[in-house]
């Protein structure tokens, strides 16, 4: 079953000395959801990340350094603690949102709900399943709960709000499990709903199914 990381609820905690040494490079960096602080090639990078570019290290106003509680912008709320950092970032999701588009496994950031996968062979797998109307909330419904990974998000009850990214730990599991879960379904349909009945197939449907090996 995958976990849930929402941003609203958790605080993500990075060495100090670490981050004071990224921002004084002057490039650019990453932190990911986890707290790690990451350099050199950042599109490498397949955990979910709350920051990525560079820090701002003076102030626009002022010659004087910019305080490392007010590094990486206003929407960033950051406490000493200890030789930690604790970071809230919920208020920045709407850029996050951007610094994780390419890495994550789908898009759930939008109201027009989740369109495609970011892996080539589950989206062919998805894009034919939609033949015999399986939606893709359904295919990921299933998945996060049999496969391991993370719902990066942030939700909040009251108004309810929901914007996330889901990252599968294995795409070859996630494959199976997807793969199993569609030519189970489509049988199904097919012996059950007269819809679906073999004579009264189109063409995309018997693509589809010859797609899955499912004998017509």
């Amino acid at each position: 079953m995958m976990k849930t990381f929402n941003l609203v609820e958790e605080t993500i905690a990075v060495n100090q000395v670490d981050f004071i040494s990224a921002v004084n490079k002057g490039a650019e960096f990453a932190i990911t959801y986890e707290g790690e602080i990451v350099t050199g090639d950042l599109e490498t990078i397949t955990l979910p990340v709350i920051f990525k570019g560079k820090a701002t290290r003076q102030s626009a106003v002022s010659a004087k350094p910019t305080p490392i509680t007010e590094a990486l912008g206003k929407h960033y709320r950051i406490a000493l603690n200890g030789p930690k950092l604790e970071i809230k970032a919920s208020m920045n999701w709407q850029e996050i949102i951007g610094f994780n588009m390419d890495s994550a496994s789908y898009d759930d950031t939008t109201g027009d709900g989740i369109s495609h996968f970011t892996d080539r062979e589950m989206e062919d797998m998805g894009w034919h399943a939609t033949e015999f109307d399986i939606t893709y909330r359904t295919m990921v419904e299933h998945l996060e709960s049999n496969v391991e990974g993370l719902i990066f998000c942030i939700e909040q009850k009251d108004p309810y709000q929901f914007s996330g990214f889901g990252f599968f730990a294995d795409d070859a599991q996630a494959r199976e499990v997807l793969k199993t879960f569609l030519v189970a379904t489509i049988k199904e349909k097919m012996a059950t709903d007269e819809i679906y009945a073999k004579e009264g197939l189109d063409d995309d449907q018997i693509e589809a199914l010859e797609f899955f090996g499912i004998d017509v």
